[in-house]
């Protein structure tokens, strides 16, 4: 999501228009693939795994994956915050080896079990986490409706997403500032929130 002020508000928005369309389809899904990955990487033993198989083992995450979240869509009420998702579960990304790897708040013991009757037990790896994705993704929706206000206190907010690996909500500033940070955290705050500057590493 992207975008600036009066003459600069027409090229902001059909930047976020662009970007809104490109992330779409991975937000709606709760889903992140790697993408940044060599054609060889190696297992956690030492192995390596060729690109032939990291795709391979890509598509059986996939499908796994969709199994699950036809299921949370099947059990979803529309008077649940909750979304499209459990309320333990935080999301779920793919690794540079292709394995899905899903989030669980807490390692709730009784999502694991969830999780487990609807895709098996087997093709995927389990963390935990504090946040759930829906708590994320509101967060989103938050910070997206405070652009203006963002805007209005001076600071250019060039991206806002979620990053489930490291369960946050990240915020691209363009040259962010100590001082952008605080005047975000003055509208929209929360502890999982982190900030970004596409000249700088991902900060808390």
């Amino acid at each position: 999501m992207i975008f600036q002020g009066k003459k600069g508000e027409s090229k902001m928005k059909k930047r976020l228009i662009i970007l809104l369309m490109m992330s779409a389809v991975l937000i709606s899904a709760g889903l992140v693939i790697n993408r940044v990955i060599p054609n060889a990487t190696l297992t956690d033993n030492g192995d390596e795994v060729s690109q032939g198989t990291r795709q391979a083992n890509e598509q059986k995450s996939l499908v796994l994956y969709q199994k699950l979240l036809a299921y949370y869509n099947s059990v979803a009420s529309e008077e649940i915050d909750e979304q499209k998702y459990g309320k333990k579960f935080g999301g779920a990304y793919i690794d540079d080896n292709g394995l899905l790897n899903i989030m669980v708040v807490g390692g709730d013991k009784e999502e694991l079990d969830v999780i487990r009757s609807v895709i098996g037990e087997k093709g995927y790896a389990v963390s935990s986490c504090k946040y759930s994705y829906a708590e994320l993704i509101k967060m989103i929706d938050r910070v997206s409706e405070s652009i203006p206000t963002i805007m209005d206190a001076g600071v250019l907010i060039s991206s806002v997403g979620e990053d489930v690996k490291n369960n946050c909500v990240v915020i691209g500033i363009e040259g962010c500032t100590k001082e952008d940070e605080n005047k975000v955290r003055a509208i929209v705050d929360a502890p999982y929130i982190t900030f970004a500057d596409e000249e700088r590493a991902v900060k808390k």
